[in-house]
């Protein structure tokens, strides 16, 4: 299994910066809303520490979404104003402040999909207005290695410490902005902080599928099985996101 570990993100890494080079920051913001990296850490999960200890985690991951919802704002919000570094120091400091609030928040998956969902539109709606439009971005080699592996780390460190950190705590972290800090500070960087709003805002909106694909879990993974569920998850996630496609090229 860890080899899957291993290689699987690489591989979906290198599909979404194919696509960023083709599209610019919006569509490639939106394609890593999918659960290129959540989905196999809560299948992984799901093999791992069971059905029960995945449901729990997939309403902590939900309940996440409200935390990186504030660091996206504050991303969004203060690179307008200044460079790259700023911007992300600012935009951690509020996920982890956000994110150290969310266990005393009801524990159960309809309070959870209402605070996940809520998060992401109040979010979008209260976005520094963005005038530019999308252009292709290419990344350089570099970016592109960091890119692979802190999703890597992430979806390493996770599973490695699931039993450590409990359901609850599993879940908060798989939401944790990887790509939303390393996309958007190159971008910032190459490209200004239009396109890194830009690249979050389409994050934000992918993100509907996201938290689908959790709600999906949450609800059946106990009664339906792993495979069933998660094969329904993909399947709804997928076609939410197509949905949403129009809304993040704007």
């Amino acid at each position: 299994m860890l080899w899957w570990k291993l290689l699987l993100m690489p591989a979906l890494i290198g599909v979404v910066t194919w696509a960023g080079r083709r599209w610019g920051p919006g569509v490639i913001g939106w394609l890593v809303g999918l659960p290129i990296v959540g989905g196999p850490i809560i299948l992984f999960l799901a093999l791992e520490q069971g059905a029960g200890f995945a449901a729990r985690a997939a309403q902590g991951t939900l309940v996440g979404l409200v935390a990186l919802s504030a660091y996206s704002l504050v991303y969004a919000h203060t690179s307008q104003r200044t460079w790259w570094a700023p911007s992300l120091a600012g935009g951690w400091m509020a996920y982890f402040a956000v994110a150290a609030l969310l266990p005393m928040l009801p524990t159960n998956l309809a309070f959870s999909a209402v605070a996940g969902f809520g998060a992401l539109a109040l979010t979008v709606r209260v976005f520094p207005r963005i005038t530019i439009r999308d252009t292709p971005i290419i990344a350089p080699a570099g970016e592109i290695l960091l890119r692979m592996a802190a999703a890597t780390v992430l979806l390493l460190s996770i599973t490695a410490a699931a039993n450590r950190l409990g359901p609850q705590w599993s879940g908060i972290f798989t939401p944790f902005p990887v790509f939303a800090s390393v996309l958007p500070a190159f971008t910032h960087r190459g490209a200004g902080g239009q396109a890194a709003a830009k690249q979050l805002r389409g994050i934000l909106l992918g993100l509907y599928s996201f938290a689908l694909f959790f709600v999906v879990v949450g609800a059946m993974v106990e009664v339906a099985g792993i495979p069933l569920t998660f094969s329904i998850a993909a399947a709804s996630a997928i076609a939410m996101h197509a949905a949403s496609l129009r809304a993040a090229r704007r």
